[in-house]
């Protein structure tokens, strides 16, 4: 994006790309790509987020039927479908053996070249050691009685280890509050199918 309503491709395409936002919620990846011009999908396990993505997408673009409910461990498309994945925040919220397979049926429906962006939670946040890669249930009052699953470095590698997925950029990126000496801290990581 480099204006409000423009955009520069960064890479060419022979045709118009695929987007899956795997982990849609209500939709906001999948408004974005179809707003740069991909062809963009959604799939998330929350009914309620689905129709409110569909209607949404809908708006936008008048594509609410590429918005399905749905588990990343079986996505409802065939082999090779798909050019380019966003997961924001959804494989740590997950137990590490389902995140694994769920990016291997990424790897499954994405072409020779594809581009995988995903982010992950860490555990350097100052509420547990920074090299943490637990798993907790989240007693908060947000998303009560999920799992989150906290990343380190090696942790993060055995996630795509039995994929044909490779690393392009793994980045820690820490914030602290000023007000409240709250710290948090996320991956963001860039796969490539190769």
């Amino acid at each position: 994006r480099i204006g409000r309503e423009q955009f520069q491709a960064v890479r060419s395409w022979s045709q118009i790309p695929r987007l899956i936002d795997a982990g849609c919620g209500i939709g906001r990846h999948v408004v974005t790509g179809y707003q740069i011009g991909f062809e963009s999908y959604g799939i998330d396990i929350s009914h309620r987020a689905v129709l409110t993505a569909r209607d949404w997408v809908a708006t936008t673009s008048g594509h609410g039927d590429r918005v399905v409910e749905g588990s990343l461990l079986a996505l409802p498309w065939v082999d090779g479908y798909f050019d380019c994945v966003v997961s924001h925040a959804v494989l740590d919220s997950m137990h590490f053996a389902d995140a694994s397979a769920s990016l291997q049926e990424i790897d499954r429906v994405t072409k020779l070249d594809a581009h995988i962006y995903l982010d992950l939670i860490s555990g350097y946040n100052g509420q547990f050691p920074p090299e943490f890669s637990g798993e907790i249930v989240v007693s908060g009052p947000h998303e009560t009685g999920t799992i989150q699953s906290y990343y380190n470095n090696y942790k993060i590698c055995e996630l795509w280890r039995r994929s044909s997925l490779r690393s392009i950029e793994i980045t820690l990126f820490t914030r602290e509050r000023m007000d409240s000496r709250m710290k948090s801290a996320r991956w963001h990581i860039v796969l490539a199918k190769r």
